[in-house]
């Protein structure tokens, strides 16, 4: 076995009961992968998060891995999406094709994926149990409406709120900024073992991560702001007044999150 590991039933445990499996997606740099997760222990209930899989490589890591848990002999519950952006869910008809479960999401989520009959709409404040287990559903609609995180004992599936590499957008045309900063607040008043994210490695020291992406948000806010009150108003000049400390952040991506800003600030009360 140490000249020749066995290549199957490779599991990724990021916390007890929460097993990862990066798939290929086309997501936003430095992110190559949308981490999809598996709820639950080997030989019991399994509720698969985002299984983002479009491309041949995808379907068939993701195949793989449903091999492996009904081999274990795993129940598939459900599926859950935590939000509809196209890097999360994945071709639904090839995936149906793998495994049989209904889909659990909130109703933006569910509306852009078409209903069926077996699927139930998850809102904040809703439990779920697996093993023993309990998940609390957190709806966190700042990057995404509708997005939803889940929250246990061994930590949170925290979907698009936080990165360990790279940075979280606040889309101009969907997202809400003010909304977005709540919910990293709350997370962090979680007091979470673990952050279990989108993309990218698990977060170790979640309070820290939520501190500085809590400090450097209002501090980004506040920046916006600050440079409205001086009189600027053309958004290209607002975007390089307030991201002047980062000039080589993209242009199109200071701009969009300008945009988020003054969105917020307007919805805020706080400019006109």
């Amino acid at each position: 076995m140490s000249t020749a590991p066995p290549r199957k039933n490779v599991r990724i445990e990021f916390g007890p009961g929460v097993e990862c499996l990066p798939l290929p997606t086309e997501t936003l740099p430095p992110s190559t992968h949308t981490n999809c997760y598996i709820l639950g222990i080997p030989g019991g209930e399994r509720i698969i998060i985002d299984p983002a899989a479009k491309c041949v490589d995808g379907l068939g890591q993701l195949q793989e891995k449903i091999h492996s848990i009904l081999d274990d002999g795993s129940t598939i519950v459900a599926t859950i999406f935590t939000h509809r952006h196209g890097d999360h869910i994945g071709d639904l008809d090839a995936i149906s094709l793998l495994y049989q479960a209904p889909i659990w999401a909130s109703n933006e989520t569910l509306a852009a994926i078409g209903h069926r009959d077996s699927n139930r709409t998850l809102r904040d404040g809703d439990c779920f149990k697996l093993d023993g287990v309990e998940w609390e559903v957190f709806e966190t609609p700042g990057h995404c409406p509708g997005q939803l995180a889940f929250a246990s004992e061994a930590g949170i599936v925290s979907a698009d709120n936080v990165a360990q590499v790279g940075t979280i957008l606040v889309p101009s045309g969907e997202g809400d900024m003010t909304a977005y900063i709540s919910d990293l607040k709350r997370l962090k008043d979680c007091k979470p073992r673990l952050l279990f994210p989108g993309h990218g490695p698990v977060v170790t020291n979640p309070e820290k991560l939520l501190t500085h992406y809590i400090q450097h948000r209002e501090k980004r806010h506040e920046a916006v702001f600050n440079a409205w009150k001086s009189g600027i108003r053309d958004i290209d000049d607002l975007s390089q007044a307030a991201y002047a400390d980062t000039p080589d952040a993209h242009p199109m991506l200071k701009l969009d999150q300008t945009k988020s800003h003054v969105k917020a600030l307007r919805n805020e009360g706080r400019i006109v």
